[in-house]
């Protein structure tokens, strides 16, 4: 096979694992049905994660009505356990239905900060596994809005092509599925450009 032929199939297979995992990333409802709450089952939530798969790229959808509960995003497992959004300086607390991305491989830990519905079992503990393939890797100007940094691993193609993605910071609660293939159709003119060169 030639040098161009096989630069050809290279950009080709790029394409479509871009492709692939855009289309891939998934919105998870926490809790499904019954949304986030303060469950009958104190291992309600534990139960619910456990029949899930996450991946970087997937989004986690907390619906609950306004005012009545909260999800609070910290990364002290000490707060988690505790229930005690104060003892994590990085926490985030949002009053109303939210959507969080899984920005890289990890444990994320959430919980409510109402009252004792955290000690009622409203908390949530997940881990995106350092196997699963990321689902997701497209941001664009678009996508920014409350601006937090994005893992350097998240930007990364892991192959010729990462040089043209444009990385920059955005708010992982906030990004749509509709943003990802945006993205995507607007890198994708520099891909058809990459394969007619190499013909």
């Amino acid at each position: 096979m030639s040098g161009r032929s096989m630069s050809m199939v290279v950009v080709v297979a790029a394409t479509t694992v871009m492709l692939v995992q855009v289309i891939m990333a998934k919105t998870l409802t926490v809790g499904d049905d019954s949304g986030w709450g303060v469950p009958s089952s104190p291992d309600f939530y534990s139960s619910w994660a456990a029949n899930q798969s996450f991946a970087v790229g997937d989004i986690l959808e907390f619906k609950f009505p306004n005012a009545i509960h909260t999800v609070a995003q910290v990364t002290s497992k000490e707060s988690y356990e505790t229930c005690d959004d104060k003892l994590d300086q990085n926490a985030k607390v949002f009053d109303s239905t939210t959507e969080v991305t899984l920005i890289e491989e990890g444990t994320y830990y959430f919980f409510c900060s109402v009252g004792r519905h955290c000690a009622g079992g409203q908390k949530l503990s997940i881990t995106v596994p350092s196997t699963a393939l990321p689902r997701a890797i497209f941001t664009n100007s678009a996508s920014r809005r409350q601006f937090s940094h994005v893992p350097r691993q998240f930007c990364s193609l892991h192959f010729s092509l990462s040089s043209f993605i444009h990385c920059r910071d955005y708010n992982p609660g906030g990004i749509s599925h509709s943003d990802y293939l945006k993205e995507f159709f607007h890198f994708f003119p520099l891909v058809l450009f990459l394969m007619t060169v190499t013909l």
